[in-house]
């Protein structure tokens, strides 16, 4: 395992905030390295420094490092024009000479300077419309990246800060930003690369930068979105968050030259020139991967969630605890998935080991507040509901069941029992748990990524308990039990005094 040791504050910093644990760097990365060797679709780097940088990117969570690495070497297939410069072209050195992409070296030794985000100056007004592309300057942006994940320890722990400068942007730079160029920025950077997003600082904002603004916007995840900020001239509100030691001289910075950030990313590529010479044989081939290929359009499929009873003994807990846990992660997929509020959702119910206790928790009054809390409450379009490992007696249930659905997701039930082969005409293995046949990580890593997840939603699912409907303000006649079950039960009130 060929690993470089991190300063004491990043090392700190990666156990408090990454969840790095040095006992299990060398079990992760061997997993990578086996599922890369199984995966026939891609090619990917496997130096050990490489793929340290995706972990700790993906805070050591092995599916969401699967995810990303897959993702970032797709994103040479499905979007070349922002790859097609490479660092032996007369343009890559020409556009590096502009200075229109500055990234100072963090050579300081005090722990300030080392545990800060990386910055990274970005300056479109340098460069010539008519002479580049915006997808020429990103292509630069790239190779410097690829060091930057080798070499650069303070970004990978710590994140980076992007600052852009649009002094002396003109509308020819300005019409280059397409929707279709926005979308690919955004997927290229903060989905595809292992980098955590600390801040992008807009500086010398000129007339009509608010419409690309608001576009790039609109396509940032809620966590990034409060992470813009818009200082125009206002250089001193930056260095709040931005300190001088990782700026330029031409910022106030205390971080060499221009130049000499310019003649030291040179020398950089020179030193890595067989690197990249020898990175560049790495992407997708679209035509192996399995289940449908990546395209330049996203193929968005709806989202699976899986349900296993056979899992919980149900002299321990009734099937409403199940339900309830469900819709705690059913609240978080609302805010942060916007795939499955657009294309749906497929449901798996694995029936393996389920025994008859199960079956009787599965009573009418159940059943009925099952269909209509999913079914009719939750704002998620149905997609099919897939029944696998199906026992003796099943029938009566799902008949039941079948029953209280509309016309429309009755069609839309479907009982493969063992026949994993079928339900993948319907199901992509891609986002299949791996002991399912699939690429989705195990059972355990997504486990334990939603424990991470309820946990980072503590407080705001604490304060989601006081809504509910008060029935005694209902105007017109309360709603109970059973106007909206046909039974006697309960539902959720909020009571105000």
């Amino acid at each position: 395992m060929t690993i470089r040791p991190l300063p004491s504050e990043l090392a700190e910093k990666a156990r408090n905030e990454l969840n790095e644990d040095p006992k299990r760097l060398k079990h992760d990365l061997q997993n990578l390295k086996d599922w890369i060797a199984k995966q026939p679709h891609l090619r990917a780097r496997t130096d050990d420094q490489w793929l340290l940088a995706f972990l700790r990117g993906c805070k050591f969570s092995l599916e969401r490092t699967k995810e990303k690495i897959d993702l970032y070497y797709s994103c040479r297939s499905t979007a070349p024009d922002f790859y097609r410069i490479k660092h032996t072209d007369p343009k890559f050195y020409e556009i590096l000479e502009m200075g229109t992409i500055l990234i100072p070296p963090n050579v300081k030794s005090n722990a300030a300077s080392v545990s800060a985000p990386q910055a990274t100056i970005v300056q479109p007004g340098t460069y010539d419309p008519a002479k580049y592309s915006i997808a020429d300057i990103i292509s630069v942006g790239h190779i410097l990246e690829k060091i930057l994940l080798m070499e650069y320890d303070n970004a990978i722990v710590t994140g980076t800060q992007t600052i852009l400068d649009l002094d002396g942007v003109t509308i020819g730079h300005f019409l280059q930003m397409t929707p279709s160029v926005i979308k690919k920025m955004v997927v290229t950077t903060q989905n595809a690369l292992p980098l955590r997003v600390k801040g992008n600082h807009y500086l010398n904002t000129p007339v009509g930068f608010e419409t690309i603004f608001n576009a790039i916007k609109a396509l940032l995840s809620e966590k990034n979105h409060n992470r813009l900020y818009v200082y125009n001239n206002n250089y001193e509100e930056m260095y709040k968050y931005v300190p001088k030691d990782v700026l330029p001289a031409e910022y106030g910075g205390n971080g060499g030259t221009t130049k000499e950030i310019i003649d030291y990313w040179k020398k950089k590529v020179e030193e890595y020139s067989s690197w990249l010479e020898d990175d560049e044989k790495y992407g997708t081939d679209e035509s192996k991967r399995p289940g449908k290929p990546k395209t330049a359009e996203p193929s968005y499929t709806p989202q699976v969630a899986m349900i296993r009873p056979g899992t919980y003994d149900p002299d321990k807990f009734p099937i409403t605890d199940i339900i309830s846990v469900s819709n705690v992660l059913e609240k978080i997929l609302m805010l942060e998935d916007d795939n499955v509020i657009v294309t749906g959702t497929q449901s798996i119910l694995d029936l393996d080991e389920v025994t008859i206790p199960h079956f009787m928790q599965m009573t009418p009054s159940v059943m009925k507040k099952m269909v209509v809390t999913s079914q009719d409450a939750l704002p998620f379009r149905v997609k099919g509901i897939h029944y696998l490992n199906t026992p003796t007696g099943f029938e009566t249930v799902f008949n039941a069941i079948k029953g209280l659905l509309n016309k429309k997701n009755q069609s839309r039930l479907y009982v493969h029992n063992k026949n994993y082969e079928e339900m993948y005409k319907y199901i992509p293995k891609d986002i299949l748990p791996a002991e399912y046949g699939g690429n989705g990580g195990t059972i355990k890593e997504i486990v334990d990524h939603w424990k991470k997840k309820v946990q980072e939603y503590s407080s705001w699912l604490e304060e989601d308990e006081k809504y509910g409907t008060d029935e005694s303000k209902r105007p017109g006649k309360p709603k109970t039990a059973e106007d909206m079950f046909g039974l006697e039960g309960s539902f959720r009130q909020l009571q105000v005094d």
